[in-house]
């Protein structure tokens, strides 16, 4: 009995501790969001580059985390994907709806739905991480193809060529002209006879 009623304290502990390092871990990865994105489609972008770098500290530190453990799931490793994945989520889905993508819907839902399986335990031990984590890599490579396809679609079109080098070189000949035409080199004799530069000496 004291043994059941000391693993539920532990529990209930890293239970809270979960949820106190959500809420710091979200409030610091929205910061960083609003920071650095800007459109939908940077904030989509920020959510898979950063979801990457938190995917691959997870499993690099795989073999020495005990899934069986209580502290597992208030590890920060798994927290931030956690949060991560949370945020990306609403972004993710709203720019499905946008622009159409039924196909990223239903690949980043699996994703998702894996890991919620992971989180209850469905998906046990490094096996299902690794699975986690390759349906993940198979969203994410599919979100950057969707988000690279529509870039090439909005970049805008170059302007036909002129058929002068540069603007800076059409103005360098106007200047050039116009500093003729104060001289008088359009005009052999401006100035009357003996009023030339002499004249200004005296």
């Amino acid at each position: 009995m004291a043994i059941v009623f000391g693993n539920t304290v532990v529990s209930l502990r890293h239970r809270i501790r979960r949820m106190f390092r959500m809420r710091q871990i979200h409030a610091c990865y929205v910061t960083n969001l609003k920071a650095s994105a800007g459109s939908l489609d940077n904030r989509v972008r920020f959510h898979i580059e950063h979801l990457d770098e938190y995917w691959d500290r997870w499993l690099g530190f795989l073999p020495v985390l005990q899934a069986t453990d209580a502290s597992y799931s208030s590890n920060d490793l798994v927290v931030c994907v956690l949060v991560a994945t949370e945020s990306a989520s609403r972004d993710v889905h709203a720019y499905c709806s946008q622009y159409a993508t039924q196909a990223l819907r239903d690949a980043w839902d699996l994703y998702v739905s894996s890991l919620a399986e992971v989180r209850r335990g469905v998906l046990k031990g490094p096996e299902g991480v690794n699975l986690c984590a390759g349906m993940f890599h198979k969203g994410g490579n599919y979100t950057r193809s969707c988000l690279h396809k529509r870039q090439q679609t909005i970049r805008p079109t170059p302007h036909k060529a002129s058929r002068f080098p540069s603007g800076i070189a059409v103005r360098a000949t106007a200047m050039r002209h116009d500093r003729r035409t104060l001289l008088g080199a359009t005009h052999p004799n401006p100035l009357p006879e003996g009023e030339g530069a002499n004249s200004i000496s005296r």
